[in-house]
């Protein structure tokens, strides 16, 4: 669902409205702001923009950084900022950059959490890394290569498979278990 009604003309973010967010709630949140960067713009899979990427990507490694610092520290204004910043970017269309919007996460998420009544970012910390381990293939690997030498710091002299392959875990364990959302 969605339509330029449903946007806001303003947001007036306060991160100190979230301290109150639990831990789980926290890395949820993560997940999903990370699955709208992914389902929006980066694994789209065409119209690449350099610029967008770059910008996708510095978001991605920032919000690994500082969930687990809002996790820990919940009054921490830096990191709770950081998280909603991320947020609003992810969210507001400008990393759409014209890119057709896939949402294909999201889509099969909405249907998970509506049946389990589960919370919605544990869905797509459930659904993402299997999703990504799906597309993965000969078209798709550059992407992922990119992702796991930008956003992991993967070693990019490896094989460009090996390099996807790693990416897919390095994500896999960023959205789950230091976060607490325990997936099996």
């Amino acid at each position: 669902m969605g339509s330029e009604q449903l946007r806001p003309k303003v947001a007036f973010l306060d991160p100190t409205i979230t301290y109150s967010v639990s831990k789980f709630q926290t890395a949820c949140g993560s997940v999903d702001i990370m699955s709208h960067l992914f389902d929006t713009g980066y694994f789209t899979f065409n119209n690449d923009l350099a610029l967008l990427d770059s910008f996708m990507e510095a978001q991605l490694r920032i919000i690994i950084e500082f969930t687990p610092v809002a996790m820990e520290q919940p009054g921490n204004f830096d990191a709770r900022a950081i998280l909603m910043w991320s947020s609003a970017l992810a969210l507001n269309g400008l990393m759409q950059g014209g890119k057709k919007v896939v949402s294909s996460c999201h889509r099969m998420e909405h249907e998970l959490s509506g049946y389990y009544d589960i919370t919605h970012g544990l869905g797509l910390a459930i659904l993402t890394p299997r999703w990504m381990k799906y597309i993965l293939n000969e078209q798709t690997a550059a992407k992922f290569y990119q992702f796991g030498v930008n956003v992991f710091g993967i070693d990019p002299s490896l094989e460009k498979t090996m390099v996807a392959e790693k990416a897919l875990k390095c994500f896999q364990i960023s959205s789950s278990r230091p976060w607490g959302c325990k997936v099996h």
